[in-house]
């Protein structure tokens, strides 16, 4: 599960630095945080 939610903060910040700055910059930073809090929750 972990590795699993690593990769997806990955696939993130790769779509976060090509996204223009805006709602969809803001969009993928939430998701960003709301997987590292899972990251955090599992322990990871």
């Amino acid at each position: 599960m972990c590795s699993e939610i690593a990769d997806q903060v990955h696939r993130i910040e790769v779509k976060a630095s090509l996204a223009p700055s805006g709602a969809d910059h803001a969009w993928l930073e939430a998701r960003r945080q709301e997987a590292r809090t899972e990251q955090a929750r599992l322990g990871c």
